[in-house]
């Protein structure tokens, strides 16, 4: 052999022997522009968030024009505005465009955004409003293995309307107004409420937990306590809902009411009335909530909708009925107080 075929044949062994990676990053040819706004009939103004998607992240959009038009009428532009950074890459992931206006039940509503990415559009019509017949409320307890937890449950009845399929949501809100941690006047705030519906087989779908593994894989948390009609179409139906007392108290803020120095707790209990792509919507949430993204050899894979033209995200307007007040017992509040007294060591803002 030739000293040019002894160097060929080194070489060749040396490519065998040696393997290198070579990574290559994919380049954010295709951004697709993200619209997100669940809105309420309620909302005194409308945010809409918008973003980027592309290959490696999600970045804020700022820059954009977006404009609503309600029935037909002249487009009104949205104002930009910045939201927090993200906490840990430091930057904003998004922004909200806010629109001065409100909704009532029947309009017709054109969301647009015209953006460096291209433009996008979304059209949505409020259902009609739909008030609760009535709404009771009573002390529950539920006692478990080494646990008892006290409820306020809500027998919530309503008069379905016949001839067609709807679909619902029940939200709870907590009011409360006591003074600012400055001394600086009163400040009234409000939060939203975990309800607890899994006990009422429409909102659980008839699921039921008997404690084998089999219910324990099928048992899915209605979180936003979603449900239609199927049951009932045309008829009267009670749903029960619990909130837990501990929820009534627990302010998800640095703010602590006490008797002596707060104005009265309240709870709000609102039906809203959503399109089928809300329902569908929130259904496909509620399953990544519960089961994520990946296929399963129970489930199929969750897959998001978009009713967006030209990019992704969802945007809805559900119709809100009255609003049903129920003062939070003060009772609730001496448990907290007595529990700070019994606790001093704990900070009392956390």
């Amino acid at each position: 052999m030739n000293s040019k075929a002894i160097i060929l044949a080194l070489a060749a062994a040396a490519a065998v022997a040696c393997t290198s990676t070579i990574v290559l990053e994919p380049e954010d040819s295709s951004v697709k522009v993200i619209m997100n706004a669940q809105l309420k009939s309620s909302d005194e103004g409308a945010i809409i968030y918008l973003s980027a998607s592309t290959v490696s992240d999600t970045e804020p959009l700022p820059g954009a024009t977006v404009t609503v038009s309600v029935n037909g009428g002249a487009p009104v532009k949205a104002v930009e505005q910045p939201q927090a950074s993200d906490q840990y890459s430091g930057y904003e992931k998004y922004l909200a465009y806010v629109y001065d206006g409100s909704f009532n039940p029947g309009d017709n509503i054109v969301f647009e955004a015209r953006t460096k990415y291209g433009n996008v559009k979304s059209e949505v019509t409020v259902p009609e409003k739909m008030n609760m017949a009535q709404v009771d409320t009573l002390r529950t307890v539920i006692k478990g293995s080494g646990y008892t937890d006290v409820n306020m449950q809500f027998k919530i009845k309503i008069n379905d309307k016949p001839g067609e399929s709807n679909f619902y949501r029940l939200t709870f809100y907590k009011e409360e107004c006591y003074d600012n941690m400055d001394g600086n006047g009163k400040a009234r705030h409000y939060f939203s409420i975990y309800a607890d519906g899994s006990s009422d087989p429409v909102l659980s779908e008839g699921q039921v937990n008997t404690g084998d593994l089999l219910s324990e894989l099928l048992e899915i948390d209605n979180t936003y306590l979603i449900f239609n009609d199927n049951t009932f179409e045309g008829e009267s139906r009670t749903l029960r809902v619990n909130v837990n007392m501990q929820n009534l108290i627990a302010a998800f803020s640095f703010y602590h009411p006490l008797p002596e120095d707060s104005d009265p707790g309240y709870i709000y209990v609102i039906l809203e009335h959503l399109s089928f792509e809300e329902y569908y919507y929130l259904k496909s949430m509620t399953n990544l909530n519960n089961l994520g993204y990946d296929a399963s050899f129970l489930f199929e894979p969750t897959t998001i909708p978009s009713n967006v033209e030209g990019g992704l995200g969802f945007v809805s307007v559900s119709a809100c009925s009255d609003p049903v007040k129920f003062r939070i017992p003060d009772d609730i509040y001496l448990y907290e107080i007595r529990y700070r007294e019994a606790h001093p060591e704990e900070d009392p803002y956390y």
